[in-house]
C-alpha cells in the first residue's frame, strides 16, 4: 500500500501531520497480522545540499512511522522494519502522475515472518 508524502509530513519535516497519524493508525491496524512483518519503506528524491540530507529525512520519517505503529498497535520490534530509499528525481510529469508523487511516498508492506532457525528440523 502506498501513501503520498504530503499527506503524512510537512515539507522537509519528520513529524507526522495529525491527518497522517490518524490515517496510519487506521491502516496499520489492518496490517497487524500475526505471523507477518510490517515493512515501512519511505522514499524521497535527491535534494540539493540541505539539512537534513535526503537520506536523513527518509530515514527519520521511516523511524517515525515505525515508532507510531509500534506504540499504537503494540507490535514487538521484531515485527517491524524501517527502510529508507533515496531515488533520483523523477520526470516532472508522467502518465502515472507527477514525478514528486511517484518518488516521495511511503509504502507499507506485509511480508511473511521468517521461521525461527531449526523450526523445520524433524523431531527425533
Amino acid at each position: 500500500m502506498g501513501l503520498a508524502d504530503p499527506l503524512l509530513f510537512a515539507p522537509r519535516g519528520t513529524a507526522l501531520t495529525p491527518e497522517g497519524t490518524a490515517l496510519l493508525t487506521r491502516v496499520g491496524a489492518k496490517l497487524a497480522v500475526e505471523g507477518h512483518i510490517l515493512q515501512v519503506a519511505v522514499y524521497t528524491d535527491t535534494l540539493p545540499e540541505s539539512s537534513p540530507s535526503s537520506w536523513e529525512l527518509s530515514a527519520a520519517r521511516a523511524v517515525t512511522v515505525t515508532r507510531l505503529l509500534a506504540e499504537t498497535l503494540k507490535l514487538p520490534p521484531e515485527r517491524l522494519v524501517a527502510m529508507s530509499h533515496v531515488l533520483p528525481p523523477a520526470p516532472a510529469w508522467t502518465e502515472q502522475g507527477s514525478g514528486m508523487e511517484l518518488t516521495r511516498r511511503l509504502e507499507l508492506r506485509l511480508v511473511p515472518a521468517p521461521r525461527a532457525p531449526g523450526h523445520d528440523r524433524p523431531r527425533g
